[in-house]
């Protein structure tokens, strides 16, 4: 989508901010997702219906519940505030969340899925996502995020149409899933490209000491 596209060219004006962390974590992943302002892109597709939920397991660690391997970070200690300003100054996005957690290296094998915490989403709206970090020889990423988005009362009937529902039928908001697994580089911002919402990532070795 072009609204999304276009900050693509935001990433260069990214600051970094220097914080301390636990000495016993290998990582520190920071995460922020968005979602555009204008409303074109809800008619440029056909959006399937979505389950309610993502699948978890009880290997999954969710953020907040006092993990002893995943620490989440206060606001104070995220690094990007930089970049979600600049990304929001113009007024075509709006921030839906945005948080950061220590972890430790694990292996494609080991590797558990991290989960975001319930109510995290700034739309009051559903916000779900599993991000597995491992090293092979290199560092992955498997990321998997649902995000629920309020229909605009502009085009409900369009959308409705489009997606040959009734208005009823088509309810007050609708799921959208961005699924995406890759090779990262460590401390370079990560773009995932969704039409309805977008996702930044780093991802940040840290030291023994």
């Amino acid at each position: 989508m072009t609204q999304l596209k276009s900050f693509s060219f935001l990433l260069i004006l990214y600051c970094a901010l220097g914080y301390s962390l636990p000495a016993s974590a290998a990582y520190s992943v920071e995460i922020i997702i968005f979602e555009p302002t204008n409303t074109a892109s809800w008619l440029e597709e056909n959006w399937p219906l979505l389950p309610e939920l993502l699948d978890t397991n009880e290997n999954d660690i969710k953020l907040g519940n006092n993990s002893s391997s995943h620490t989440q970070l206060s606001n104070a200690q995220l690094r990007l505030n930089e970049t979600a300003r600049r990304l929001t100054s113009s007024g075509e996005f709006r921030i839906l969340a945005h948080t950061a957690w220590t972890q430790p290296t694990e292996t494609r094998e080991s590797a558990k899925n991290t989960l975001l915490p319930d109510g995290i989403s700034a739309n009051g709206l559903p916000l779900q996502a599993k991000i597995k970090l491992y090293k092979q020889k290199f560092e992955h990423v498997n990321l998997e995020i649902q995000c629920e988005r309020k229909i605009p009362e502009g085009i409900k009937a369009d959308l409705a149409k489009k997606q040959n529902l009734t208005p009823s039928d088509l309810g007050n908001s609708w799921r959208f899933r961005l699924q995406e697994s890759r090779k990262i580089q460590l401390d370079e911002l990560q773009y995932f490209d969704h039409p309805m919402f977008g996702v930044i990532m780093m991802v940040h070795a840290l030291g023994n000491s």
